[in-house]
């Protein structure tokens, strides 16, 4: 995929408001390029989100270890990134995805703990670089499970969010 063959005018005609551009965009294309296109799309009067896998990369990096000990150097990894987008006057989202375990978190001790406390300094590190910055994150659609399953616990986490986008799969799970 590339940004480059996203058709901004288009999109903005069927009354598109929001893109979320995947981070490596700024690896793949530079960081000039990509506030360019950033430029390009709110002159069509969308705003751009920059999308990023918290806890998978390559398979799932776990934010706490079975015996509940907070992977302090991935999530600071993170943390690091997203502020260094927050850093974009263009930039007026960040979007995390993956912010859980993959289906696990109940063999690993604090897995709530460990991503609530992710949660909460992303959010925090990211408003004490651009306060204005609307902060959103893809969460499972399993609201009697999240915490047992994913680690994510949608009442305390949207303390800190400004935007809960649950993933709402039709056809997933093998019901309607």
């Amino acid at each position: 995929w590339s940004m480059k063959k996203v058709n901004l005018k288009k999109l903005a005609k069927k009354g598109t408001k929001h893109i979320f551009l995947l981070h490596t965009s700024f690896s793949m294309h530079g960081k000039k390029k990509g506030i360019s296109w950033i430029k390009k799309a709110h002159k069509y009067g969308m705003k751009v989100h920059i999308w990023i896998s918290a806890f998978y990369k390559n398979g799932y990096v776990h934010p706490c270890s079975k015996k509940g000990k907070f992977n302090y150097k991935h999530m600071n990894g993170i943390i690091k990134k997203v502020k260094y987008y927050a850093g974009f006057k263009e930039v007026d989202g960040i979007h995390f995805d993956y912010i859980r375990f993959g289906g696990n978190a109940y063999k690993y001790k604090n897995s709530v703990a460990a991503v609530n406390y992710f949660v909460k300094t992303a959010c925090q590190s990211l408003r004490s670089v651009n306060p204005a910055i609307v902060i959103s994150a893809a969460l499972m659609p399993e609201p009697y499970d999240m915490k047992y399953y994913y680690a994510q616990d949608y009442s305390t986490m949207s303390k800190q969010l400004d935007i809960v986008v649950p993933m709402i799969y039709k056809g997933n799970y093998h019901e309607s």
